[in-house]
């Protein structure tokens, strides 16, 4: 009796017309799929790996934004004391991330860290302020020039 390869994995659903083209044949009973080849099996699981995964462009910009400090204020991602396996994420959890991810840029710009630190530490924030004080002085001044009570 010749040898049966399975696959159980139910996230096959994503990828049905790939198992059948390596010779798949799905069996309801048991909720597997069958392979008559070793060789076809695996081009299945790799086929499904590849079906559940990440990309490498998705993977490339989930590092960027680890390294720029989008995934402190996306996820709440410490990379100094958490570990993310970056090449292990599923595709819907890698899209989740990078949703979240693109959302924070785009309200906190690309480096949220680089220009949250810039806005707390910035050495002309006397400047400015002066340059405010100046400003609602001048306003005021002309309130009261022009007999208008502010």
């Amino acid at each position: 009796m010749p040898q049966l390869y399975t696959i159980g994995d139910p996230r096959t659903l994503y990828c049905k017309a790939r198992m059948i083209a390596h010779r798949g044949v799905w069996n309801p009973v048991t909720k597997l799929w069958m392979f008559g080849n070793i060789d076809d099996c695996a081009n299945a699981l790799c086929e499904l790996y590849h079906a559940t995964r990440a990309s490498i462009a998705m993977r490339e910009t989930l590092h960027e934004m680890i390294v720029d400090g989008t995934c402190v204020v996306a996820w709440n991602f410490d990379a100094t004391s958490d570990v993310l396996d970056v090449d292990a994420l599923e595709f819907a959890e890698a899209q989740r991330l990078l949703a979240a991810g693109y959302a924070a840029r785009r309200v906190l710009g690309i480096h949220p860290l680089e220009d949250r630190e810039a806005d707390r530490a910035s050495d002309d924030d006397e400047l400015q302020n002066a340059t405010f004080d100046e400003r609602a002085r001048a306003s005021s001044a002309r309130t009261r020039r022009h007999g208008r009570m502010g």
